[in-house]
């Protein structure tokens, strides 16, 4: 069984990504933040080793073949580099970023795991993680159109996704 892990708009939004079933909330912990700013101005959630860990989402993908599921994958995403896809295979060592896993996967019996693995990107720069008050100033002085997208990303993330700039957005922002 190949599965996906999703955090954002994976979640709520498939297109293409073909999964059996719906999402399940019992996925591993991995920290994430929104920290990626996306071409139509939101701030999207990326993985992010400075964050506090929130237990993610999962769903069983309709293709069996590993490399076709991950260009699935990639494809869904917006036909993202190879290397933008994070990939986990049994008998490997977990990743760096999604300490765990192998232990995860044995649990629901699952030999392998793709995930979006795209950097933190801010004012153009990729691998740029912005501050809390960097993001919030950023949301602030969105146009309307951008603002309406970057407050539904935020709302419609998974409630079980908590991170400090997600309660910071709320707080600041008013967007549960």
């Amino acid at each position: 069984m190949i599965v996906c892990l999703g955090w954002g708009s994976l979640v709520w939004d498939q297109r293409e990504l073909r999964t059996k079933g719906d999402w399940k909330k019992d996925g591993p912990y991995i920290s994430v933040e929104y920290i990626r700013q996306s071409n139509d101005g939101r701030l999207t959630l990326v993985i992010d080793n400075k964050g506090t860990p929130s237990q993610v989402l999962w769903a069983e993908m309709q293709q069996a073949d590993f490399e076709l599921a991950k260009n699935e994958l990639r494809i869904r995403e917006g036909n993202i580099l190879r290397h933008h896809v994070g990939a986990w295979e049994k008998g490997s060592k977990d990743p760096s970023d999604i300490n765990g896993l192998s232990d995860w996967a044995d649990s629901i019996g699952c030999n392998a795991v793709i995930w979006t693995a795209l950097p933190p990107k801010f004012n153009g720069e990729n691998n740029k993680r912005p501050e809390i008050n960097e993001a919030i100033s950023y949301l602030e002085n969105l146009d309307n159109q951008a603002r309406i997208l970057a407050e539904e990303y935020i709302r419609k993330t998974p409630a079980q996704i908590r991170t400090p700039y997600r309660s910071k957005f709320e707080e600041y922002f008013g967007w549960t």
